[in-house]
């Protein structure tokens, strides 16, 4: 009710004042109101209406803040398709912001685009090199691709900035070497998985125990 009641505030505004007290022009003021309520539904959790504004602000003068703000909207709407573009465009604009490839490589992953999301990925981590997501995010999509060696280089990475305990990396990392058939480094790989997972990964635990004693069994033949 607060972001409509200021909308009805905002758009409502006479064509005459909108002029006088505007230095840019005619038009100009009645589009920072619609992107503002287009923002403010947003804040109220009113995705859909906040979309009709933020499209209609977009199309008429797009900026790198009402694309963001309308990616924020597609996305709470569950649009990830429309969301992309806009973030891809606002990355475009500000080259330096990893949190935009970050946001960007999440959103590919979702919707299965793979190499795009591991592309999205690395240009984060390349741009904030201690920006633990990107790297984790990184050696997770690398995984799925089956990149097994530049998997484990985003994991060493993660590892360098204070990761060293985290059990999913190093249940995967035990699984790239495995599916590598490096089993001298598999096995010591499972034995930290399962001494840093202690009971939370029950699933991963069950298959990694199985897979340890086979590890061993390959290692002793060898």
């Amino acid at each position: 009710e607060l972001a409509r009641s200021e909308a009805d505030h905002l758009v409502a505004l006479r064509p005459d004042v909108i002029e006088a007290g505007d230095p840019y022009g005619p038009g100009h003021a009645a589009l920072d109101a619609r992107e503002r309520l287009g923002v403010l539904l947003l804040e109220q959790g009113e995705a859909a209406d906040a979309i009709a504004q933020l499209e209609k602000a977009v199309a008429e003068s797009p900026t790198t803040a009402n694309r963001l703000a309308l990616a924020t909207a597609y996305l709470k709407a569950k649009q990830n398709a429309k969301a992309a573009p806009l973030l891809s465009q606002a990355a475009a604009a500000e080259p330096g912001n990893a949190e935009l490839r970050l946001t960007l490589g999440r959103i590919y992953r979702e919707d299965k685009r793979l190499p795009d999301a591991a592309r999205e990925f690395l240009a984060a981590a390349q741009i904030d090199a201690k920006l633990k997501a990107a790297w984790s995010e990184l050696g997770a999509t690398l995984f799925l691709l089956g990149d097994y060696p530049q998997t484990l280089k985003a994991f060493a990475r993660l590892k360098a900035l204070g990761e060293e305990q985290n059990a999913s990396v190093l249940y995967l990392e035990a699984l790239c070497y495995d599916r590598q058939q490096l089993y001298k480094e598999a096995l010591p790989a499972y034995e930290k998985f399962l001494a840093a997972a202690g009971g939370k990964m029950p699933e991963e635990e069950f298959k990694g125990r199985q897979r340890l004693r086979i590890v061993k069994r390959m290692v002793e033949k060898r």
